[in-house]
This record gives C-alpha cells, sequence and structure tokens, in this order.
C-alpha cells in the first residue's frame, strides 16, 4: 500500500478555481465570482477560498479590486496548469517532455545524415519553408490563434529528405502528439521570433555540415521547450 498524500484544502479550491477559468474560456480582465459566491459553488469555508484567492493574486493569476471584485490576469494555458493539481495537465507536460527528448534524437541524426549530401536545391526549400512559416506567424500576432500556432513542418521535411519510411512514419507520429499536447495546454514556451531564428540556425548549420554545429543548434531549439517542462512538472 502507498502513503496518501496529503491534501490542503486551499490548494483544491486552487485547482478548482483555475477549472472555472477554463471552462467557462475566461479572458483576461473578466470578472469571476465574487468571494462569497465561489464559498457556495465550491461547498468549501471563507477561510479556505480566501486563501486560494491569496495564492492566485500572489502569482499573478488574478487582480483583487477592493469594492469592485476578482479580476483575470492570466489566461496563459502552460501558467494556469502549473497551478492546477489535476493530474491531467501534469501527464500532459510529462509527455511533452517525453516527446521533446525523443525529438532530440531523431530529428538530430537525420539532420546530420541528410547534410552530408544535401543539394543547394533542398537547402533552398527548407528555408522557403521556414519563411512561409514566419509569415503565417506574423499575420497571426495578436490574434488568439497565435500562442498556439504549432508546426513540425521544418522538421518533418528534414526527415522526409532522409527517406527512411519507418523513421518517417514514426515522426509522423511523434508530430500528431506532439501538436496534440501544445493544443491542450495552448500555449508555446518561446516567442515567433525566437522560433524563427532557431529554424534558420538549423538550417545554416546543416549547410556547414559541421556534425556538432548540427546537434548543437536542434538540441538548443528543443532544449527551450524542456527548460519550460521542468520548471513545470
Amino acid at each position: 500500500m502507498q502513503p496518501i498524500k496529503r491534501v490542503v484544502i486551499h490548494e483544491v479550491v486552487v485547482s478548482e478555481i483555475i477549472k472555472y477559468i477554463r471552462e467557462h474560456n475566461l479572458k483576461q480582465g473578466d470578472k469571476l465570482p465574487t468571494e462569497k459566491e465561489l464559498t457556495k459553488l465550491l461547498g468549501v469555508s471563507r477561510t479556505s477560498v480566501r486563501e486560494a484567492l491569496k495564492v492566485l493574486k500572489a502569482n499573478s493569476i488574478i487582480e483583487i479590486v477592493h469594492g469592485s471584485g476578482i479580476y483575470i490576469n492570466i489566461t496563459d494555458g502552460v501558467i494556469l496548469s502549473y497551478y492546477d493539481t489535476d493530474c491531467e495537465y501534469k501527464q500532459i507536460l510529462s509527455r511533452l517532455k517525453e516527446l521533446a527528448q525523443v525529438r532530440i534524437m531523431v530529428e538530430t541524426f537525420c539532420a546530420v545524415e541528410v547534410s552530408q549530401s544535401i543539394s543547394t536545391e533542398q537547402l533552398d526549400k527548407l528555408y522557403e519553408i521556414e519563411e512561409q512559416e514566419d509569415k503565417i506567424i506574423s499575420n497571426l500576432n495578436g490574434s488568439s490563434e497565435h500562442n498556439v500556432f504549432i508546426s513540425l513542418s521544418l522538421e518533418s521535411s528534414i526527415v522526409k529528405i532522409y527517406r527512411n519510411a519507418f523513421i518517417i512514419d514514426f515522426h509522423k507520429r511523434i508530430e500528431e502528439l506532439w501538436n496534440k499536447y501544445l493544443i491542450a495546454i495552448n500555449s508555446m514556451p518561446y516567442t515567433a521570433e525566437l522560433r524563427h531564428e532557431d529554424h534558420l540556425n538549423i538550417i545554416k548549420s546543416m549547410a556547414s555540415q559541421n556534425k556538432s554545429k548540427i546537434e548543437k543548434s536542434l538540441r538548443n531549439h528543443i532544449q527551450r521547450m524542456i527548460d519550460v517542462l521542468d520548471k513545470l512538472i
């Protein structure tokens, strides 16, 4: 038998308030129910609600305006998931980290192998793919879709150039799961500008045919995600 984990009521209340924000699709500036209403909705003491609100306020999730109400301050999916005790989100974050580790192995191997015989035309095509995606992200800037733009088109193209059917199918499955989990947490760990810079560095390193540069460029790019996930899991 395993020991039962001690449950602190106000931590559960924090999780329930996070769920309420998600389920009601509340945005920054939207108003939460009052402290009294939350007490009634959740069936807990007013003290527990107050403690939970203190935690959320301290972490800038909400803003409490005396005489006015409780307002949403942050709706970023990754940040909210950190304060959600629901194990489903923790599992998603853990699986994303595992996928990121697999991506480093598969994509680095393919990029190194492909670089030894890649043609100018193929390199130009990789640049073209990246420029197209950068334009898409720029056009989405400021929209609700901007934070969840997900694509491994560049990485998939590199894998396809290697022309190993088994690896291509395997990477396709990785891509499907990657998209699914990132959509679930509704956020990306780095800016569009940083993503674009990383991708250009990957292509340039492949053009150099320098194995250590290729490994470093790919690892640095994917490691950004792992570093964020390590802080949240």
